[in-house]
This record gives C-alpha cells, sequence and structure tokens, in this order.
C-alpha cells in the first residue's frame, strides 16, 4: 500500500498570508504611528482577504505537510521564508 505523498501548498498558502498581514502592520507601524495615511495599506488588508482566509483555512493540515517535506521542498520554503522576510523588513522601513 502506498502512502500518499503531501505537497506544501497548506505551509505556502500560510506564509503569503503572514506575508500580507506582515506587510500590511509593517507599513503602517513603519512612521511610529497609525494615522489617516496609512489609510491605502489598511485597505490592501483587506482587498488581501482571500489569501488571509486561504491561510487560516486548513491549519489542521499543516502538521501531516510538515511531517512529509522532502529536501526540494524545504528548500523552497526556506527560499518563500526569506523573501517574505524581506518584504516585511523592506514594509517597515521609514519612507
Amino acid at each position: 500500500m502506498e502512502v500518499e505523498k503531501k505537497d506544501i501548498k497548506e505551509i505556502s498558502e500560510l506564509i503569503v498570508a503572514i506575508e500580507v498581514v506582515g506587510v500590511s502592520i509593517g507599513g503602517m507601524l513603519a512612521d511610529g504611528k497609525i494615522n489617516a495615511l496609512d489609510l491605502p495599506l489598511a485597505l490592501n488588508l483587506l482587498k488581501e482577504h482571500q489569501k488571509l482566509i486561504d491561510g487560516a483555512s486548513n491549519l489542521g493540515e499543516l502538521i501531516p505537510e510538515a511531517k512529509d517535506i522532502d529536501p526540494m521542498e524545504a528548500v523552497a520554503l526556506v527560499q518563500k521564508l526569506y523573501a517574505v522576510g524581506l518584504n516585511i523588513k523592506n514594509a517597515v522601513k521609514p519612507a
């Protein structure tokens, strides 16, 4: 009996959701305060709500996916996490 190989879809969706939240909130806090100038970032967060829903919808699948990660998937996830970290870091920098 062959065991079905899991992919990293749910983990990737969670990383995208973290990026959406991190970039939006990081951008809002870049100047040290939240004010009317942050409205476009808040609206972007609302516009991207589907990514947040996708990221949180199947949290129960994260553990089975994580247990089944192969080396290529691990590299892909680390690259994705690194890119997300840079995007959030850049969003937090004051303009």
